[in-house]
């Protein structure tokens, strides 16, 4: 698995997920689908100084979007809460963004 390979970018209005180099996965949650967030270190996450964070959305018995491998996982959790706090369904623009790309 090539983590390089893998991006994230979150906008006004949802959160991108890219990943792959010969095969290409893109998911796209907006972040009124998202009922809540979890941080997650495994022993050898929390060794190497990573973590897992979990965007869950209403409907889905699984983690629509998965941010392995996270460096600084503790700021990025709470970068990823101020976003959702922010945001509100009628405030957004189509091409305003707060992008923020977490590489691994």
């Amino acid at each position: 698995m090539n983590l390089r390979a893998r991006e994230y970018r979150f906008f006004s209005d949802r959160v991108e997920f890219y990943e792959g180099f010969l095969n290409v996965n893109r998911k796209i949650v907006r972040y009124d689908r998202v009922t809540d967030i979890s941080l997650n270190k495994s022993v050898w996450e929390r060794i190497w100084g990573t973590g897992t964070i979990l965007l869950n959305t209403a409907g889905s018995p699984f983690s629509e979007v998965k941010l392995s491998y996270i460096k600084n996982p503790e700021d990025i959790y709470e970068k990823i809460q101020n976003i959702l706090k922010g945001y509100s369904p009628g405030s957004f623009s189509r091409t305003g963004t707060e992008s923020y790309a977490a590489q691994p």
